[in-house]
């Protein structure tokens, strides 16, 4: 087995369960569901000390405290400080779910600071106890890490005539109001964008020439660009004039040939720009 994964290996269901648990917190966090992140970092705490009372207890005595109906927080750490467990972070799990009870019942909002705030005690609790699971946690997201960059490298060798689109699209999108934008305007979006991690030397006779669509074709039959005035492009739009010779010519990159990051300008094209 690869070093990638070896610790997520080696955790049982339960243990595997709250390793979920901290990936559904990250990813709550990610997309800024700040209330969820606070409760669901207190059940992820009680699912770590029923884990904890399972270890040193025993499965009966779980059992038993889940007949009870005391599967809370007071029970489960007296219980594992019979076994002699102190949690020694007890004070903070309290507030933790103190601001729980808010959100919960009294309809308090939380702030992404406290969002923060949450989940930190919650990693910082669960590495105490169970490290394993916070190594797990950092292998699967540098397995993401490694995807997304895989992912990027696939579309390095992005076309010229794309590279030249998407930055035309996104003057457009920045820029609603403006008509149409200058060989310079549409040179400098690529530079920023930096999509192939250089202006290669193509790019200046793709702008005045391969792209556009109402020039006459040398060889390049691209339709992508349309010159309104000399020196002066905008993006081609299904009803425009176009040479004869540039017929069929491609108007949009194919969506699998760009970065994924850019896929929502070709909706837009479609949906808005080429109505």
């Amino acid at each position: 087995m690869s070093a990638l994964g070896e610790n997520a290996a080696k955790l049982d269901p339960f243990q595997s369960k709250i390793l979920r648990k901290l990936d559904d917190l990250q990813a709550s966090l990610d997309h800024g569901f700040w209330d969820s992140v606070v409760k669901e970092s207190f059940n992820t705490i009680l699912l770590c000390l029923e884990c904890l009372v399972m270890d040193h207890a025993g499965p009966k005595i779980l059992e038993q405290l889940r007949r009870e109906s005391k599967i809370y927080l007071e029970p489960l750490i007296n219980t594992l400080r019979d076994k002699g467990i102190e949690i020694s972070s007890q004070n903070e799990i309290e507030k933790l779910r103190y601001f729980r009870n808010k959100i919960e019942h009294e309809h308090e909002e939380a702030e992404k600071r406290d969002a923060e705030w949450a989940y930190e005690i919650t990693k910082s609790f669960v590495s105490q106890y169970y490290p394993e699971i916070i190594s797990a946690l950092k292998e699967r997201k540098m397995g993401r890490k490694i995807s997304r960059i895989s992912k990027e490298e696939k579309v390095t060798g992005v076309k010229v005539a794309d590279e030249v689109w998407i930055a035309c699209a996104l003057l457009h999108r920045e820029n609603p109001d403006k008509e149409d934008f200058s060989v310079g305007e549409i040179l400098e979006k690529i530079r920023q964008e930096n999509i192939f991690g250089k202006v290669r030397p193509g790019i200046y006779v793709h702008l005045n020439l391969h792209c556009v669509a109402n020039k006459a074709p040398n060889p390049a039959k691209y339709r992508m660009l349309y010159e309104t005035k000399h020196g002066r492009r905008r993006l081609f739009r299904s009803r425009d004039y176009y040479h004869l010779e540039r017929n069929g010519g491609k108007v949009k990159p194919n969506k699998h040939e760009i970065p994924e990051k850019y896929w929502y300008l070709l909706d837009w094209y479609e949906t808005e720009y080429d109505k």
